[in-house]
């Protein structure tokens, strides 16, 4: 079970992008402490990393009070593991090399 939610996750991160906790919680109907077990999980893998949410920063930086706690959102770690993609046609030859989360990176 924790095998596949830990897929699930990072499933929904490389195909959808950041995403917050909050919004992981509630997409995979999994409760938070799940959710953060998971991700720290990932995270010591380097597939993902975790950011403040830029919301909550700038909401925080605008009323000049840090109150509760931030909210972190789930990124996925370009450079954790890539792929080579091919495309050999007729009269060309594309390689590009592809990060976590679908970034062309050469």
């Amino acid at each position: 079970m924790r095998r596949r939610n830990l897929a699930t996750l990072l499933r929904h991160v490389h195909v959808h992008g950041p995403t917050s906790r909050s919004a992981l919680t509630n997409l995979l109907a999994l409760n938070r402490s799940t959710i953060g077990d998971l991700t720290s999980q990932l995270v010591a893998a380097g597939l993902v990393r975790e950011e403040v949410g830029e919301r909550s920063a700038a909401a925080a930086a605008r009323s000049g009070a840090t109150v509760g706690r931030p909210s972190y959102v789930v990124v996925p770690e370009v450079h954790g593991v890539q792929a080579l993609a091919i495309d050999i046609g007729v009269t060309h030859l594309t390689v590009a090399r592809v990060g976590l989360g679908g970034q062309v990176l050469s």
